[in-house]
């Protein structure tokens, strides 16, 4: 018979705290977890928010470094270099639009869907910018190289973006 109330323990649930209250009570209580929540996330959003604004600064740097790169062999032929300068202008112009976009994620207004929006910008942006990059890469392969590792650490900052709303379980509030 023990061992049956032991396991009864496991099964019994334990008591929604919200089932007796009120409207009032309920949205005071709503509004204490979702301002607890709320105050963990802010804290990591200023400081991620700086990280974005820096590897933005230093992806626009390395993209004038591109702008202002010059041909280590000046023996290409005249069609290629037309090819390269328009494939480099359109890659530029494909980043600068992309950088645009990328903000970091508001203090005071966190919208849900943040991370999901720009996890769908960064794969609309590799699709798009594939083909300039890899043209680009056999003309300026280092300037290429270090872009691709700016925009890899953004990425990663928005993932961490991410795990911090789902580490809040702000969505379940």
């Amino acid at each position: 018979m023990a061992f049956f109330k032991f396991l009864q323990r496991f099964s019994q649930k334990e008591e929604d705290p919200t089932t007796n209250m009120t409207v009032v009570e309920f949205t005071s209580w709503l509004n204490s977890r979702e301002k607890v929540a709320l105050e963990g996330i802010q804290i990591n959003f200023s400081d991620l928010r700086t990280q974005i604004l820096e590897e933005k600064n230093k992806t626009k740097e390395n993209l004038t470094l591109l702008i202002n790169a010059k041909l280590m062999n000046e023996k290409i032929p005249e069609r290629e270099k037309h090819f390269m300068d328009g494939n480099r202008r359109a890659y530029v112009q494909k980043i600068e639009s992309f950088l645009d976009n990328i903000t970091g994620p508001d203090i005071d207004e966190i919208p849900l869907d943040y991370y999901t929006t720009l996890e769908q910008q960064f794969n609309d942006f590799g699709k798009n910018s594939a083909r300039n990059n890899q043209i680009l890469q056999n003309f300026f392969t280092n300037h290429a190289r270090s872009i691709l590792g700016n925009i890899k650490q953004l990425y990663k900052l928005t993932k961490k973006f991410g795990s911090i709303v789902n580490e809040s379980k702000i969505k379940e509030i």
